[in-house]
């Protein structure tokens, strides 16, 4: 049966927030973990490519001879092993503020429809309604910590409806300078990678489409960026898409409304609907083989 699709988009915008350009991608394709059957993607420059679907399989384990486990505990050496400027497991049972675990006291609050300590796998996670339901990341300490010219993030989540494009998440100062995720509402499908690149006022906007199979089942989402090398995102562990060169942004500090999970401003606007855990947010643009560990260590 052919599936529906649901473009789960990364976008760096600097004026105008517009979201357009030039597509690369073509072709069906599966990520690697995903759904339960295979597709091709041609990448730009030529060449197709089959990424293996796999069923994603929860629950930890341990290396033969002793190594680290997978799973949560995995999950969490792997990313506090490349110093986060903020971690939130998001595996609370109660209450609306999530620790940081990190340990630079940045903390998260739930708003409106949160539901915490619910399952996503082996994983304990927060279950935003898709009403308005949201993690609120902003302090004034992660503002003066966050790195626009260099950085990366890391999220567990699933998506069980995208009918008004929700936003996974936004870090912005403005609606001319942000960095976020979404997902259009033409349905939830397969992964289909791609990246399109648009100029305005002389800037570049990179803007990444992935086709999101989400329903019940978790995905890692990874996003690094750099001006001194271009914008990545991958997909549990593996890079799907790349940009162009990125500028340097200029003045860009987070504002207080704009610095959210499961929504585009702590309005609710565009709301998430699905589950969400282990936020990483780091303040140097990771590598490709920093993703694939992180992944590996995660045991999805």
């Amino acid at each position: 049966m052919t599936q529906p699709t649901a473009n789960l988009t990364l976008s760096l915008a600097r004026s105008g927030g517009v979201a357009l350009g030039l597509s690369l991608s073509t072709g069906p394709s599966m990520v690697p973990g995903v759904g339960s059957s295979a597709g091709t993607s041609t990448a730009a420059g030529g060449g197709a490519s089959r990424w293996a679907a796999a069923g994603l399989a929860g629950g930890t384990s341990t290396a033969a001879g002793g190594g680290a486990s997978t799973g949560p505990a995995g999950l969490a050496a792997a990313l506090l092993a490349r110093s986060p400027i903020q971690y939130l497991k998001l595996d609370e049972t109660s209450g609306t503020s999530f620790a940081d675990s990190s340990g630079n006291g940045r903390t998260g609050a739930a708003a409106g429809g949160v539901t915490v300590g619910t399952s996503m796998g082996a994983y304990t996670a927060a279950r935003l309604d898709g009403v308005n339901g949201l993690v609120n990341l902003y302090s004034i300490s992660l503002a003066n910590a966050f790195t626009p010219d260099a950085g990366s993030m890391v999220l567990i989540a699933s998506l069980t409806s995208d009918a008004i494009d929700p936003f996974l998440f936004n870090l912005s100062a403005s609606t001319s300078r942000n960095i976020n995720s979404q997902a259009f509402a033409d349905g939830l499908g397969a992964v289909l990678p791609g990246a399109r690149r648009q100029v305005l006022s002389g800037n570049n906007v990179i803007v990444f489409d992935a086709q999101s199979r989400a329903l019940a089942v978790p995905l890692m989402i990874g996003i690094s960026w750099s001006t001194t090398d271009t914008i990545r995102l991958y997909v549990n562990g593996s890079q799907v898409a790349a940009g162009t060169a990125l500028n340097a942004w200029g003045a860009f500090a987070l504002a207080a409304t704009r610095c959210v999970i499961g929504a585009q401003t702590t309005a609710a606007a565009f709301a998430w609907t699905g589950s969400v855990a282990q936020w990483g947010l780091f303040g140097s643009a990771l590598s490709a083989a920093d993703f694939a560990a992180i992944y590996a260590a995660s045991g999805l």
